[in-house]
């Protein structure tokens, strides 16, 4: 059974044939529940398949918890199935999937036969029976860390999930970990009365040269077996990870973080092979040596920023940034002298000239004094919406820009503690961040970035309507609560709309325009002509990568009031 975008499942006949209806309806609840909450975080998780089996095994308690949540009257139903999967037919998973089960290979298992059956087959396991009664409260700490909303922003997601795996690195790792040693020593023993064996197999068949050769080298041996564990590691994640569209997201997330080296549980590799000719030495003076180290460290640091979308645009950005900055402080900061106001019949400075005018009988209004007013801040607010349509995911211009144009907003408008908000669009609209969330570190904003990339860019078609829709009906809804003098909603997309279903683009725009939402469209490729036609205030640039600095020189423009009539202009 597999979901595929958007949320659709596609369902294979041996499931239909040996499963039933009931059956059905519980997997595509855990899989729609991956679906809503699973995410991948920080990346940590994804550097090894041992740690991708911890947390997938784990990630599914709390999925299958979130979609009990949701459909409650399903509960008992849901249950069954999991008790059956998990507790009743625990051997059969354990034999089909990983023959010979390790202690933390069955401590994996044994979370899962324990929590759905009360018990588990490992439960007088001498190593594998206290690491879970240990083990046992932390995930169920873990599994608490879900929203419970309906349908939740994401950066509440997210937020859960960092909690999860702040719970999931800290706590259970380390109990994980201690196991996964148990398993390396079990393999490499096993691995070595393998070589023993064959090699008393050859010096019989020879003529006993050899002699005194039973065993391998330990570095070798331990390389060895670690290899194997990953490759069985693999296995038991791939058997507990999210299928269809969060399957890819992790294929992803693999390729961007994963090292290939083994993951201790404080986070650094594990480097075992410290054979001398291995070594480089501090002191070599070898070129080879020198162009190799410096090879290592560009890889290093590519290998961070991949991970980190929102620091990777912003230092594309330059100084960018800091001048939009100071644009939008000039826009939105409060006035910073008071002037004298008038006239009154009381106040604490006289208008001399009207005070004579009115002895002389000139005037017999007697308002001749002048009161302060008070400093008042020009009260706008900003949202961006993105095109994350397949043209966008190029991993080229189109991608950088709109990733760039979201970082210059994330930057400016959290500088300025002034409430902004994030969404995109491709077949659906995708609300990213409200106007209530902020993102106070470069951490956060990572999280929010990368997550936005792996689970949103190249989404499929161009929606524009509906992505237009959505971002209107988020600014409408917060004017309610706290109303703005006016909003501005700047809209990417690279090409012409593919689904032609609701209001025109025109109209949504020109209706925004009446409850002071000034639409900007923002045309880049294939998508000028769109926007051009579509938007009453436009920008077009054929250079993707221009479009943080596009976007400051509108701003630029409307502050020195060029930009004069927001219904029928526009700028190129």
């Amino acid at each position: 059974m597999e979901l595929n975008e958007p949320r659709v499942f596609r369902v294979g006949p041996d499931f239909l044939l040996k499963r039933s209806v009931e059956d059905l309806l519980t997997v595509a609840q855990h899989e729609g529940g991956h679906a809503d909450i699973t995410r991948i975080g920080t990346g940590y998780f994804f550097q090894s398949e041992k740690l991708r089996s911890l947390l997938n095994v784990v990630e599914d308690l709390r999925v299958n918890a979130r979609a009990m949540d949701r459909a409650p009257g399903r509960k008992e139903a849901y249950l069954r199935f999991l008790k059956d999967y998990y507790y009743e037919s625990y051997k059969n998973l354990s034999t089909d999937k990983v023959p010979d089960l390790l202690p933390h290979e069955a401590f994996l298992q044994a979370v899962m036969s324990k929590v759905y059956g009360g018990e588990s087959p490992w439960d007088g396991h001498e190593v594998v029976g206290p690491a879970l009664n240990k083990a046992l409260p932390h995930i169920e700490e873990a599994m608490r860390s879900r929203p419970t909303e309906a349908n939740p922003e994401e950066p509440e997601v997210q937020a859960h999930f960092g909690k999860f795996e702040e719970v999931l690195k800290e706590k259970i790792l380390p109990i994980y970990d201690s196991l996964y040693q148990e398993s390396l020593k079990e393999v490499e023993k096993r691995l070595e009365q393998e070589a023993q064996a064959g090699t008393a197999g050859k010096e019989k068949a020879g003529s006993g040269q050899g002699a005194g050769r039973g065993t391998i080298d330990p570095r070798d041996l331990s390389e060895k077996a670690r290899k194997l564990l990953e490759d069985r590691a693999k296995k038991i994640a791939d058997a507990h990870g999210p299928q269809g569209t969060r399957g890819e997201q992790q294929a992803k997330a693999r390729k961007i973080y994963g090292s290939g080296e083994e993951i201790g549980p404080e986070g650094k590799p594990d480097n075992t092979d410290a054979r001398p000719e291995n070594q480089n030495g501090g002191g070599s003076d070898r070129l080879e040596d020198f162009l190799d180290g410096r090879h290592q460290d560009y890889r290093r640091q590519q290998q961070e920023l991949s991970g980190k979308e929102y620091s990777k645009a912003l230092s594309e950005l330059g100084r960018l940034p800091d001048q939009v900055f100071q644009v939008f402080d000039q826009l939105l900061k409060p006035n910073t002298d008071f002037e004298y106001e008038g006239h009154f019949t009381s106040g604490p400075k006289i208008d001399v000239a009207r005070a004579i005018k009115a002895i002389e009988g000139l005037t017999t209004r007697l308002s001749v004094f002048k009161r302060k007013t008070e400093p008042t801040a020009k009260d706008y607010r900003f949202s961006l919406l993105l095109d994350a349509s397949g043209s966008m995911a190029d991993n080229g211009p189109r991608q950088r820009g709109g990733l760039g144009l979201a970082t210059m907003f994330a930057d400016v408008f959290e500088r300025l503690e002034l409430p902004y908000s994030l969404d995109a669009f491709h077949d659906s609209y995708v609300p990213i961040k409200g106007f209530e969330k902020r993102l106070r570190t470069s951490a956060e904003r990572n999280g929010l970035f990368n997550q936005m990339v792996l689970d949103t860019w190249g989404g499929g078609g161009t929606n524009l309507r509906q992505g237009l829709a959505g971002s209107l009906k988020r600014i409408l809804e917060e004017q309610r609560k706290d109303k703005r003098d006016r909003e501005f909603l700047f809209v990417l997309t690279d090409g012409e709309e593919t689904h032609l279903e609701g209001p025109e683009v025109r109209t949504l725009c020109e209706e925004a325009a009446k409850r002071g939402v000034i639409v900007v469209g923002i045309g880049i490729g294939e998508g000028m002509d769109s926007v051009r036609k579509n938007f009453p205030v436009y920008l077009t640039e054929k250079n993707p990568e221009r479009l943080p600095q596009l976007m400051a020189e509108f701003i630029k423009e409307y502050v020195k009031g060029q930009v004069e009539d927001h219904n029928c202009g526009h700028a190129h």
